[in-house]
């Protein structure tokens, strides 16, 4: 393929010995894996396939630390642990309930955890460690369980009213999310949700 402009100036043709015709590339740049032929007399003298290695990385997300709130009895949740890298990392995916306890090993070598009918034993760390010969990564998420309350909302009996109750705070979907405990005027976060709804939350 007819080379950029900009990367021209990385290759360059060395000659140690008047019969040797040297390809230098550098510095080097994952898109200059593929091969190369060189050519003489429009016959082809030599062929290479160049593979460029590179240490690996999780990629898709805006932080290594991701916080998943979750309603009880969601169907399914399921956790990507996307990576680049060459060679291919190996993926090691770590489960801790919380701070104060040991991280145990799931013996999971995938890059997706998936958890059905999701109840309050799963809540805790899922931690996925990648790595290869050239460094690792890490990324790691916090499932949170929520209590899900459904009741119906006796002014409007056509609108079902759902509940979730955080500390003092009720906040009813029939009520347009005000603040049933008007002393509580903290900054937490509150959120809505749906049955079957996961809510993701990446913390930059």
């Amino acid at each position: 393929m007819e080379m950029a402009d900009a990367d021209r100036a990385r290759f360059t043709i060395q000659r140690p010995y008047e019969s040797d015709w040297f390809l230098v590339i550098k510095p080097a740049q994952r898109k200059d894996a593929g091969s190369y032929a060189c050519v003489a007399n429009a016959s082809t003298v030599i062929s290479a396939r160049v593979i460029i290695e590179y240490a690996p990385k999780i990629v898709g997300y805006h932080s290594r630390d991701i916080h998943m709130q979750v309603c009880e009895r969601t169907p399914r949740v399921v956790m990507w642990c996307n990576v680049t890298g060459q060679p291919s990392p190996s993926v090691k995916w770590f489960y801790r309930k919380d701070e104060n306890s040991p991280q145990t090993y799931i013996g999971l070598y995938n890059h997706m955890i998936f958890i059905p009918d999701v109840d309050h034993s799963n809540q805790g760390q899922y931690r996925c460690e990648v790595s290869n010969a050239h460094g690792n990564d890490v990324i790691v998420f916090h499932v949170h369980v929520i209590d899900r309350i459904l009741t119906l909302d006796p002014n409007n009996p056509s609108w079902p009213g759902i509940m979730i109750q955080t500390g003092n705070a009720v906040i009813d979907s029939s009520n347009m999310g005000h603040n049933k405990n008007n002393d509580n005027n903290n900054n937490n976060a509150l959120t809505l949700m749906l049955a079957g709804l996961v809510l993701l939350n990446v913390l930059e």
